[in-house]
Order: structure tokens, then sequence, then C-alpha cells
């Protein structure tokens, strides 16, 4: 339900008090959506009983996501899909070295745009740094993550207007702390 109450501009003003009221429909709809496969692969060499190199690849082809439902077939909206979306390629590296009770971590990522044509950017990376401690019973860490983005906004589109994009740079920066015990 939707309600707006009205007063007049001015006090004195002949224009009557106005109250609107107007209730939406409510009910649902079943339709399947159906994701795009993703293909992974991971690989990690361990040296000795000091360091950890893993290396991860993805693989996910986004112009296969599917609409569909009893009663309708969502042509126009999968067509639009398949010709917006592309493949996408997501990799990720990573270390760990240990030395006496601390331990060190880094890691990057880069995912290329899920995107055709140039249609937007979207390709993402980033980069993590962290330090942890083990003594005994207790572990405390600590790391730093970034990752950054930049996407093209368009404020609206017309068949008859084709207006420039806004470009976005998505900037994101965490700290992220871990402590606990081991029973």
């Amino acid at each position: 339900m939707i309600s707006q109450y009205y007063d007049p501009p001015n006090p004195g003003d002949t224009l009557r008090q106005t109250y609107f009221v107007e209730y939406s429909p409510s009910g649902s709809y079943d339709y399947n959506l159906n994701t795009p496969y993703r293909i992974q692969g991971s690989v990690a060499f361990i040296i000795g009983n000091v360091g950890l190199v893993s290396a991860d690849y993805e693989f996910a082809d986004y112009a296969q996501a599917k609409l569909d439902a009893p009663d309708y077939s969502f042509s126009d909206e999968n067509l639009a899909t398949s010709n917006s979306y592309a493949a996408g390629h997501n990799i990720r590296l990573g270390t760990e070295w240990r030395y006496n009770i601390f331990s060190f971590r880094a890691g990057g990522k880069y995912f290329t745009s899920p995107y055709q044509n140039d249609i937007n950017d979207g390709s993402k990376w980033g980069v993590s740094a962290g330090v942890g401690l083990r003594k005994g019973w207790f572990f405390m860490d600590i790391a730093y993550a970034y990752t950054h983005m930049e996407e093209d906004y368009y404020f609206y589109s017309s068949p008859s207007i084709v207006p420039n994009p806004v470009l976005n740079t998505l900037k994101s920066s965490y700290i992220l702390t871990t402590f606990g015990i081991k029973l």
C-alpha cells in the first residue's frame, strides 16, 4: 500500500487537504533461473614445512544464464543476456610462508570483464597481504585486502539518444582480524 497526504501550500489557501491511497497487488510468480556453469582448476606447491604457493583458474560463461517459466518463454530477456554477456576468466594467486611462530601471506586476483563488445569494462583486480601469529593454543591474524574495478554507468538509454557513460571507479579496502584459541 502506498499513501500520500498533501497539505495546501499556504494555510489560507482554499485548496483542500488531499489524501491518496493505492494498493499494490500481491502474489507470486514461479520461474527458473539457470545460472552459468563454472569450471575451476587449482594447483598448489608445498615447500617443506615453511611455504605454500597456490593458483586457481575459473571459467564461467555468463552468456549461458537463462530464465524460463511454464507460461512465458523469456526469449527476449535470454537473447539480451546472450548478446550482452561473455565468458569470464578468473585467476587467483596466493602464497604463505612461515617463520618461527609467524605466518606471512600475500595474494592477488584478476577477473576479466563479463561483458561483450566493450559494453562495459567490469574487470576487477585485487591484492591482499597479512601476517599471523600462532603460539601454543592461541592464534591471531591480521590482513589487508584491496579491490579495484571500473565500470561505465549510463544514466538512461534510448534508441534515439546515445548518452556518454560516466566512468565509476570502485575501490574497496578491508582490514580483517581474527583471534582464536585451539582447544
